[in-house]
């Protein structure tokens, strides 16, 4: 499993090169014109992919002491993680980065060589921030909704202007302006209030929210019956717009409802049960250098899953995940581990 893993972040390593080299890649973020997705469609599901796989070949380079080849993963792993320009997955370089340290210290299998390259990795991502994809794209959208909302506030101001204290009609116009579709389908009245009468551009336009605002105002048209199953993915479209939702618990509620999304939280956390009876049980034995890689990038799909639609519901990604899942089975359910070796005063007894 570990060498079929670190075949495939290779070949994803090779194709990102190759269609950087080529000028055939793709950005991360179309608008801007920022990030690197290479070949790959989507950059939340490059981002879950590389998260499970990044601590995992280091881990590999490391339990072989093989410097230069830890040296080349770490600056192949985070550089990916750095130019796909998501914030989610700039947070990630941090959290292999820190996690492997931690792990290191918890299993007394610390080398400073190794810690010190991933602290020079890190310094250096710290110290590029402002030059990073992320950063720019970040700025650019700052920039843009500065502009928005004086926009916005021109709008009201110039409605006050007109009938002193009504600001709720300067409001409507705003709604109108920046979220025309969701207005047309649940009325400007109902979609403020679903806002609480916020007048801040960047909530009423962000896509994310706007996507849970919708299928919750969906929702609420809806029998109860739905809260349980879900509702169909076609009366999530408007005015070809789809509104499904970017946040994979959030689909899984809206799709499958609370039927859906208990039965995936169980699945899950039948794992987390797992791991954690292992670790009371015997935690010097169930807690590897191995073992602590495969969490990290488990705590990160976790994090995926929540943030983005990119983990649970996308078989490129969920695709790793099972492959996560079987390895935490295998090694606190199936595995043999050496016999515990008594210690002295055992021995005496």
């Amino acid at each position: 499993m570990e060498k079929g893993l670190a075949a495939s972040f290779w070949i994803i390593t090779a194709a990102l090169l190759v269609s950087y080299l080529t000028g055939t890649a793709s950005a991360t973020y179309e608008e801007s014109g920022y990030g690197l997705v290479g070949w790959f469609s989507l950059g939340n599901s490059q981002c879950a992919i590389l998260s499970i796989l990044v601590p995992i070949v280091l881990t590999m380079a490391y339990r072989e002491r093989n410097l230069p080849l830890f040296i080349v993963s770490a600056v192949a792993g985070f550089g990916q993680l750095y130019m796909l320009g998501t914030r989610l997955a700039f947070l990630s370089i941090f959290v292999c980065a820190f996690g492997l340290i931690v792990v290191w210290l918890l299993t007394r299998n610390l080398s400073k060589k190794y810690i010190a390259v991933l602290l020079a990795v890190c310094a250096l991502c710290a110290a590029t921030i402002k030059i990073s994809p992320m950063y720019l794209n970040q700025h650019q959208y700052e920039l843009a909704m500065a502009g928005k909302q004086v926009d916005a506030e021109t709008m009201i101001h110039s409605q006050e202007s007109q009938e002193p204290d009504d600001r709720m009609r300067g409001l409507q116009f705003v709604y109108h302006f920046y979220n025309p579709r969701m207005c047309m389908r649940f009325g400007t009245d109902r979609l403020m209030k679903s806002y609480q009468y916020t007048d801040t551009v960047s909530e009423i336009t962000a896509t994310r929210y706007q996507k849970i605002v919708f299928c919750r105002m969906l929702m609420e048209e809806h029998p109860t019956i739905s809260r349980f199953f879900g509702m169909e993915l076609s009366r999530m479209q408007f005015h070809d717009y789809i509104y499904d939702v970017e946040n994979d618990f959030h689909g899984i509620y809206f799709l499958l409802g609370w039927v859906g999304l208990i039965f995936m939280l169980l699945f899950l956390s039948y794992f987390v049960f797992l791991i954690f009876k292992a670790l009371f049980s015997d935690f010097r034995r169930y807690f590897t250098p191995e073992a602590g890689a495969f969490g990290i990038g488990f705590c990160l799909t976790l994090l995926n899953a929540y943030e983005t639609s990119g983990m649970l519901r996308r078989p490129n990604a969920s695709f790793y995940l099972s492959v996560l899942l079987a390895i935490i089975y295998y090694l606190v359910c199936l595995r043999v581990y050496p016999p515990k070796q008594a210690n002295a005063k055992e021995l005496k007894a």
